[in-house]
């Protein structure tokens, strides 16, 4: 049980983290017309061929968020 708690509270902090961090810092530089894009962006276009004239940006940044803290809590 404290494992749980623990990891559930060390997601929330990753995560609050990286959305101050990372994510915010993205969305200004995309309305800024700036467009510098964070590194996992630009690897998810690189690999998969993703057209982010076809995709919601900011949905897209949410989900990276989400899975990053993930990975970086289960590790």
């Amino acid at each position: 049980m404290e494992q749980l708690i623990l990891f559930i509270l060390t997601f929330i902090v990753v995560f609050v983290g990286y959305e101050i961090f990372i994510v915010n810092r993205a969305k200004k530089n995309y309305k800024k017309k700036d467009k510098k894009l964070p590194i996992e962006i630009k690897y998810l276009i690189k690999r998969y061929g993703i057209d982010i004239k076809k995709i919601n940006y900011f949905q897209l940044l949410q989900v990276v968020a989400i899975v990053s803290s993930l990975i970086i809590c289960s590790s």
